[in-house]
């Protein structure tokens, strides 16, 4: 919240470009989805350039089409056509997401539901930032508490699984999850099985608009390894995040209409306006305090020398310097 609320749409910036083997089966996947209906017939040629790789150029866009494209030298009327209208086809997909809302404002206790869950976070970031400083201990990301509940819960996502590549596991999964039995186990059983995912991905949103995995990082790690095109997930928008921007804001991932009805759904009063800014500041107090404690957590074995130890929680392995 530190950031603050907007409505805006935001561009979800650079994205990780597919094979053409993964802007093939994207292609294939969404004729199949939408249906022949909608006839993709008539982009023979641009989906011809687009698969070969033959464009440049291409601006800022939501999730979905374009993040699985291959950029070359030039672009066809029929593939910038194609481009265009495929950022469309594949938030089409989430046409029929269902959103649940309950953020609100608390008369009684002079804030909305989301603030409320913000504060208590905070302080316990405090508490445990402070321990591990008190500790000589090193803290990550990932294991800062996360805001209870969620201000909204949007189900029934279709994402690219590419966009994921680089988000956090709640626990630290991600450290792991790119190798290890259990994927083995599960890239066995897609291939006995056939590809079948029954249950959605669990992604948290912080409140300052940072995505977690919570469940399903295995998943998404066979998914980006076997170039699968789609995956559905369930996401759950803390501390107000679903109005902070960052590339899950909803206008990135939803129709425009569903995007905006989230956007809307905190209606507060001009008369509460005054006492709801009052309590973004004291947010931004304790958030400036946290920051502090991270500062010195930093600091932690600096003093040591200048030994080169292996960092397994930060970059994947990559090397600093204590």
């Amino acid at each position: 919240m530190a950031d603050g609320l907007s409505s805006l749409k935001y561009g979800i910036g650079n994205q990780d470009v597919g094979s053409e083997g993964s802007t093939q089966d994207l292609l294939m996947f969404l004729a199949e989805s939408i249906g022949p209906g909608y006839g993709l017939g008539e982009y023979s040629e641009g989906i011809q350039d687009l698969v070969k790789g033959n464009i440049s150029g291409i601006p800022k866009a939501g999730l979905g089409l374009v993040a699985a494209l291959p950029f070359g030298k030039h672009i066809s009327k029929g593939a910038q056509k194609v481009v265009d209208e495929g950022v469309d086809l594949f938030k089409n997909l989430n046409k029929n997401s269902k959103i649940y809302s309950s953020d609100r404002w608390d008369s009684a206790f002079q804030r909305t539901y989301g603030q409320g869950k913000v504060e208590s976070a905070y302080k316990e970031r405090i508490k445990q930032i402070d321990k591990a400083n008190k500790e000589g201990k090193k803290i990550k990301d990932y294991e800062l508490k996360l805001p209870d509940s969620e201000t909204v819960l949007v189900e029934n996502v279709a994402l690219n699984p590419k966009i994921l590549k680089n988000v956090q596991g709640v626990h630290g999964e991600h450290i792991v999850r790119d190798s290890g039995q259990k994927l083995k186990r599960l890239e066995k059983n897609i291939k006995e099985k056939g590809y079948k995912q029954k249950d959605p991905i669990q992604i948290y949103v912080r409140e300052d608009g940072t995505p977690f995995i919570n469940e399903g990082n295995h998943r998404v790690a066979e998914a980006i390894k076997n170039n699968r095109p789609i995956i559905n997930a369930r996401i759950h928008y803390k501390g107000g995040s679903e109005k902070v921007k960052g590339e899950f804001n909803p206008f990135n991932i939803l129709p425009e209409e569903k995007a905006t009805d989230i956007s809307t759904s905190l209606n507060i009063s001009a008369e509460d306006l005054t006492t709801y800014n009052k309590f973004e500041n004291y947010l931004n107090t304790l958030q400036n305090k946290i920051q502090s404690l991270l500062k010195k957590n930093k600091l932690i074995g600096k003093a040591k020398g200048g030994t080169v130890l292996k960092d397994y929680h930060k970059n994947y392995n990559t090397q600093r310097l204590i």
